[in-house]
């Protein structure tokens, strides 16, 4: 039960109450739904206005259209190129994670089985009613799931035992773990396995006598890690796409501000340029900015001036 989830109690026999725990949404999986309804909206909007949009249109402001493809196009690929990068990196970090934490649980179990019990003893009283007790009692403990399966790679006792009963899995050892753990005396081994079609990761350790022997493999199958994983890419992902739609719209305006900064110098020197007469003096472009669009202007500036004495000189002659 987390901190922001909700609780609701409910009257359950005469002295008894019974809470429910319901898990807050975030704000990212509140808004995602709005995201993609927005995006699913705007690609039709975007293929409509390019196909009705006149041709002429296409031929104006084309230096401004470039800047801001080129920008918003930039953003994009950014963005889409940083996310994926992130989910790999996510899951490599927490799988890393998952691995300390599955070898710390199970070693922990281990030397905790070793130090209370006579292995030997019990192992001799071949009860499994025992075996299913004492691992259900670490199980409430320690809160996973236990596997006990002896030297011939047989199950000992399980606190699953629901699985087995129904035949989803066969009461034997994987081979792939008997064989690093019998055959090559690993001291840890964990990997991949199957229930139906349900992949989850299962952590193996052996269990040893004060003489190094060893006298039964303790195996923990951890079901939880997988889904675990699942959600917090999935809750990775709706926050990353409301971020990207965001920055996308503040993007969207701050380059629709600047490219029109940009572009209204040379505009203005456009529109000045079409009205230059020789038969009346021109007007100069008053810009203080000392950068490339004002060597342009200045440019500009000085051919006026030299068209004025050109045209002064020549109705002299």
């Amino acid at each position: 039960m987390g901190e922001n989830d909700k609780l609701y109690a409910l009257p359950y026999g005469e002295n008894d109450t019974l809470v429910i725990s319901v898990p807050r949404k975030g704000w990212s999986e509140t808004t995602a739904p709005f995201g993609v309804i927005f995006l699913i909206l705007m690609v039709p909007l975007i293929l409509i206005c390019l196909i009705l949009r006149p041709n002429h249109n296409y031929k104006q402001n084309s230096l401004r259209r470039k800047l801001r493809a080129l920008v918003i196009w930039s953003l994009v690929i950014s963005f889409f190129a940083i996310g994926p990068v992130s989910v790999i990196y996510m899951r490599s970090l927490y799988n890393q994670k998952t691995s300390t934490s599955q070898f710390e649980t199970i070693r922990t179990l281990s030397l905790e089985m070793e130090n209370d019990l006579d292995f030997e003893r019990l192992l001799a009283l071949n009860s499994r009613e025992t075996w299913t007790e004492i691992l259900n009692n670490y199980s409430s403990t320690f809160f996973t799931d236990l596997n006990l399966y002896g030297t011939d790679g047989r199950l000992i006792a399980t606190t699953r035992e629901e699985i087995y009963d129904h035949f989803l899995q066969a009461p034997l050892m994987n081979a792939d773990a008997f064989k690093h753990m019998n055959g090559n005396k690993a001291l840890y081994f964990i990997h991949e396995e199957m229930l139906g079609q349900w992949n989850y990761e299962s952590a193996y350790v052996p269990i040893m006598d004060s003489d190094g022997n060893t006298l039964a493999y303790l195996n923990t199958p951890f079901f939880s890690s997988k889904s675990d994983l699942h959600h917090e890419i999935v809750y990775f992902v709706l926050t990353y796409f409301n971020i990207i739609l965001l920055l996308l719209g503040l993007a969207l305006l701050f380059v629709l501000g600047i490219t029109r900064r940009l572009t209204k110098p040379l505009q203005l020197i456009q529109d000045k340029m079409r009205d230059v007469k020789i038969d009346r003096p021109n007007e100069t472009i008053d810009w203080h900015s000392n950068d490339e669009l004002g060597a342009l202007i200045e440019q500009y500036n000085d051919l006026v001036v030299k068209l004025e004495q050109s045209a002064a000189e020549l109705q002299r002659t």
